[in-house]
């Protein structure tokens, strides 16, 4: 993921967009300095990401904070007082991820049953009904578990 985010702006950085009557073309300038700005944005990405797993680490874990992403879903708090992501709806929907059935998947954890017909409705449910504590802050949603 970090490498396609950086592959993305690097392109952005080397595209240049010329019109026409038809409509607008994009050529990439031939550049010797494509590696360079691709090292300079995967590190700039790392630095990013590492930078968001502390923030969700440290609100989750220590401040015992849910947090929403409003992209990709909620990070809460186990029993065991462990980090576990919640993928959002949305997510699931797109096919990103799945909900991992059996001992110790997120249905367990949630307490949903395994022979519920329909599951998604079920986990839907209860990701709103976490959701709906939460409160806004910073652009990102954090409410106390």
């Amino acid at each position: 993921m970090i490498r396609q985010v950086a592959s993305n702006i690097t392109k952005q950085a080397l595209v240049v967009s010329k019109s026409t009557e038809e409509g607008i073309t994009e050529k990439l300038k031939a550049t010797g300095d494509s590696r360079r700005l691709m090292t300079e944005n995967t590190a700039r990405a790392i630095k990013v990401w590492q930078a968001f797993v502390k923030f969700v680490k440290n609100q989750v874990t220590v401040n015992g904070r849910l947090v929403d992403t409003q992209l990709i879903g909620l990070f809460s708090k186990d029993e065991q007082g462990c980090a576990f992501f919640m993928p959002s709806p949305d997510y699931l929907d797109a096919g990103k991820f799945k909900l991992h059935r059996g001992t110790g998947g997120l249905c367990s954890k949630l307490g949903l049953s395994e022979g519920a017909v329909d599951l998604a409705q079920k986990y839907a449910e209860t990701y709103h009904q976490k959701l709906s504590v939460s409160g806004r802050c910073n652009g990102l949603t954090i409410g106390e578990i």
